[in-house]
C-alpha cells in the first residue's frame, strides 16, 4: 500500500500522526504505521475497507463523521474536528481529524488523525487538581482567593463571607486591588508581580483590606504562586487580624494598667515617675492604703470591696488633671501618688488634700462607707539628675506607711532615718533567718496540681516552711521578702531547689513520675548564676529536666532582662511558669517572647469568680488569651466547689488549692499520688 514516490513514502511512514488515504469511494488505499499503532489494525487488514467504518465513530460522534465527509465532498477539504474514534479493541480514542482531497487520477482523499490522549489526560488531571484545590480551599477557615490576569478568578466560601458577599460571583471577575486600602495597594501589587514571576514564594505582608461595604480591617496576606486553569496565578490566603489586634490591645492594657481600676500599675508608675524625676529633679511620693479595708471585704463581700477600690481610683484620677501628678494602684488596697517638683511645704498641702479627698463617704449599693487612709511620704531629691532610684524611693514610702499603720491608722508619716530604728523586729527576724540556714530549720511541703478535667494529679509545687524554736512557724510571705532584701534568698533558694529535685528523684525511683515546681525569685535571677545552678542540681540529683518546672513570680521587675537566662533554662528541658498572674509587673505580652509554658492565675482572681461578674469575666479573658498564645493555665487558690465548677466551664487546664489538697509533707502527698495512679 505504498506510492511510487519513495520520498513521499518516507515522509508518510515517519509521520507521528496517523494518515489514511482513500479513493473517491472511501476505500482505503494506504494507512501509515502511526495510524495502525493508534487504532490497532494492520495495513493489510485495512486495505480495501470502507474508511467510513475504519476507524468507527464512537457514540454521538457518528454525526460529526458525516459532517466531515459532507464538507470533504463539497469543498474538497474539511476543518479539523475533535472526535472520538473506536479502534480494533473497541476502545474510543480522542483525536483531531483533518481531511483534504488530492487532485489526481483517480482522485484520492487524505485523512490525518492526531491523538489527543495526552491532552485529554492532562485536562482531566488539571480538572481533578482544580477540584481538589477547591475542596481544600473550602475546608480552610481563612479566606482564600486566586488572582490571575488582574482579577479575582476564584474565592472560597470564607472569603465570600468575610468580604460581605452573598455568592462567589460578588467577588470573581473584579480587580483584586478594589479590596485593598489605597495605602497598601502598591505594596500588594509589587508582591503579586514578584510571586507570579516566581521570584518569591510563600511570603506574607500585613495590609488593610476593604470589604464590599467599604469597611476596612487589618489582615495578614500570604501570597503563593500557583497555576490556575493552566495559567500562572497567585493564591492569597487572608488571615483576619481583627481578633488578634483586639487581644494585643487588651494585652498591652493589662501589661501597663491595673485590671480592676484601669490606673497605671507598678511597672508603668515607676517608669512615669522616673521620667518626671529625670526632668524635674525632685518630687514627693505618697503611698497609701485604706484602713480596715479587710473588714469591709469580710463583712460586705469582695464585690463591695472592689467597687470601693474603683471609687477610690476615680477620686485619685481627678488629681492627674494637674500637671506632674501620677497615680497608681500597687495592688490590694494600696495606691501611690507622685507629685513632681514638689517641696516639703507642697507635700504637706498635698497630703492634706489627699486625706480630705479620700475620707469623704462612699455610697455603694445602699451602704454608706467611711474609710480613712494611712499615708507614707518620701521626698525625692535628685537635683543632679543622676542615679535616680525609683525603687528606693518606693521602699522609703512603704516603710513610712508601715510605721503609720503601726501608729494606729488614719496617720501620715514622713520617711526619715529614724524609721530604721523602729524596725528592730525586722532586724531580729533577719538574724534568725541567717541562723535558720545553718540550723536547717526549713522543710518543704508539696501541694499537688490537678488536671481540671480528669481530677488526676499532674504535678506538685514545693512550698517552703520555717519552724523557728523561738519565734514559732514563720509564714513565707513574712520572711521571703526579707530574704530577697538581704540576699539570703540565694542560699535558701539553692536549698529549696536541691531538696525538691532530690525528692522528685526519690519518687521517680519508686515508680512515681511526677513533675515538681520550684519558685524562683527575681533576686536569684540577677544575683546568682541561675542557669549553672539549675544544671548543677539536675546533674547532681539525676532528675530528668522535664520533671522540673521553675515558677517565676510576676512581681519580677526586670523580667525582660531575664529573657536570655530563661531561654537557656528552657533549653535544658526545664519548664517555665509565670506565677501569681495579675498581681505585679508582667502580662500576657511576655508569653509571646519568653519561653513560658504555663500561666498561673493568682488566687485573688479565682476566689471571686462566682460572686463577682468582673472577676469572672477577667478570668475567662485571661484563659482565652493565654490559650490563643498556646500556653496552659493553672488556677491557684481553689477553695470552693463553685470555683472549681466555674473554671471547668471556662476551659482552664489545671487547678490548685485547699479544696483539692493542702500542702503536705512528702510522705503524705506521696499517698495522694499513689492513690491517684491506681
Amino acid at each position: 500500500m505504498g506510492s511510487t514516490n519513495p520520498l513521499l513514502d518516507e515522509i508518510v511512514n515517519r509521520s507521528k500522526d496517523g494518515i489514511l488515504v482513500t479513493d473517491h469511494q472511501f476505500r482505503i488505499i494506504m494507512a501509515n504505521p502511526a495510524f495502525c499503532e493508534l487504532f490497532g489494525w494492520s495495513a493489510d487488514e485495512l486495505a480495501g475497507e470502507d474508511a467510513r467504518r475504519f476507524p468507527g465513530a464512537a457514540g454521538d460522534d457518528a454525526r460529526d463523521a458525516e459532517t466531515l465527509l459532507g464538507a470533504l465532498r463539497e469543498r474538497g477539504s474539511a476543518e479539523s474536528v475533535l472526535a472520538r474514534r473506536t479502534g480494533k479493541d473497541g476502545q474510543a480514542r480522542p483525536v483531531s481529524i483533518t481531511a483534504f482531497m488530492v487532485a489526481c487520477e483517480p482522485p484520492a482523499m487524505v485523512f490525518v488523525y492526531r491523538s489527543l490522549a495526552d491532552e485529554v489526560r492532562a485536562a482531566e488531571e488539571l480538572e481533578l487538581a482544580r477540584h481538589h484545590y477547591m475542596t481544600l480551599a473550602e475546608l480552610t477557615p481563612d479566606p482564600v482567593a486566586v488572582y490571575s490576569e488582574g482579577v479575582i478568578s476564584f474565592v472560597n466560601t470564607a472569603a465570600v463571607r468575610r468580604f460581605g458577599g452573598k455568592s462567589p460571583e460578588d467577588l470573581i471577575g473584579k480587580p483584586l486591588i478594589n479590596f485593598v486600602h489605597p495605602d497598601y495597594r502598591e505594596s500588594i501589587k509589587a508582591r503579586l508581580r514578584n510571586v507570579i514571576a516566581g521570584s518569591t514564594a510563600g511570603n506574607w505582608l500585613d495590609a488593610v483590606l476593604i470589604d464590599l461595604a467599604g469597611a476596612s480591617f487589618e489582615a495578614e496576606v500570604t501570597c503563593t504562586p500557583v497555576r490556575y486553569d493552566g495559567k500562572p496565578a497567585s493564591m492569597l490566603i487572608v488571615r483576619d487580624l481583627t481578633d488578634r489586634r483586639t487581644a494585643e490591645r487588651r494585652i498591652r492594657q493589662m501589661e501597663l494598667h491595673d485590671m480592676l481600676t484601669g490606673l497605671p500599675n507598678r511597672k508603668q508608675f515607676n517608669r512615669l515617675v522616673l521620667e518626671q524625676l529625670r526632668e524635674k529633679g525632685r518630687g514627693v511620693l505618697f503611698v497609701l492604703d485604706l484602713d480596715r479595708f479587710k473588714l469591709i471585704n469580710d463583712t460586705l463581700g469582695h464585690r463591695i470591696g472592689d467597687r470601693l477600690l474603683m471609687q477610690v481610683a476615680k477620686r485619685l484620677e481627678q488629681l492627674q488633671e494637674q500637671e506632674g501628678i501620677i497615680v497608681s494602684r500597687h495592688g490590694g488596697d494600696e495606691f501611690a501618688v507622685f507629685c513632681a517638683a514638689a517641696d516639703e511645704d507642697e507635700a504637706e498641702r498635698k497630703v492634706s488634700s489627699l486625706h480630705e479627698l479620700l475620707s469623704a463617704s462612699y455610697l455603694i449599693d445602699g451602704h454608706e462607707l467611711f474609710v480613712t487612709p494611712s499615708i507614707g511620704v518620701a521626698m525625692a531629691d535628685f537635683s543632679d539628675r543622676r542615679d535616680v532610684d525609683v525603687e528606693a524611693l518606693v521602699r522609703q514610702a512603704d516603710a513610712a506607711l508601715h510605721v503609720a499603720k503601726e501608729k494606729g491608722r488614719n496617720t501620715v508619716v514622713m520617711y526619715d532615718e529614724s524609721i530604721s530604728e523602729e524596725n528592730y523586729d525586722k532586724i531580729h527576724l533577719i538574724a534568725q533567718l541567717r541562723k535558720a540556714i545553718e540550723k536547717e530549720e526549713f522543710e518543704l511541703h508539696y501541694q499537688p496540681r490537678f488536671d481540671i478535667r480528669t481530677g488526676r494529679p499532674v504535678g506538685v509545687e514545693a512550698l517552703i516552711r520555717w519552724n523557728n524554736p523561738f519565734i514559732g512557724t514563720v509564714l513565707p510571705n513574712r520572711f521571703i521578702p526579707l530574704a530577697e532584701e538581704t540576699g539570703l534568698i540565694v542560699p535558701i533558694g539553692h536549698w529549696v531547689l536541691m531538696t525538691a529535685c532530690r525528692q522528685a528523684k526519690r519518687w521517680l525511683d519508686g515508680g512515681l513520675r511526677i513533675p515538681v515546681s520550684v519558685n524562683i525569685s527575681g533576686y536569684q535571677f540577677h544575683h546568682d548564676d541561675i542557669v549553672a545552678r539549675v544544671q548543677q542540681v539536675l546533674e547532681s540529683t539525676g532528675l530528668p529536666p522535664e520533671l522540673l518546672n521553675l515558677e517565676v513570680t510576676e512581681s519580677l521587675p526586670l523580667i525582660e532582662l531575664s529573657a536570655e537566662k530563661l531561654k537557656k533554662i528552657r533549653a535544658l528541658g526545664v519548664g517555665i511558669s509565670l506565677d501569681d498572674f495579675g498581681t505585679g509587673y508582667s502580662s500576657l505580652n511576655y508569653l509571646r517572647s519568653l519561653p513560658f509554658d504555663v500561666l498561673k492565675i493568682d488566687k485573688s482572681f479565682t476566689q471571686r469568680v462566682v460572686e463577682d461578674e468582673f472577676h469572672s469575666s477577667m478570668v475567662q479573658s485571661i484563659i482565652t488569651l493565654t490559650h490563643i498564645l498556646g500556653k496552659r493555665v493553672v488556677a491557684e487558690g481553689i477553695e470552693k466547689e463553685e470555683h472549681l465548677r466555674f473554671l471547668q466551664s471556662t476551659g482552664c487546664d489545671e487547678a490548685q488549692g485547699y479544696l483539692l489538697s493542702r500542702p503536705k509533707p512528702p510522705h503524705e502527698v506521696e499517698t495522694i499520688l499513689q492513690t491517684a495512679g491506681r
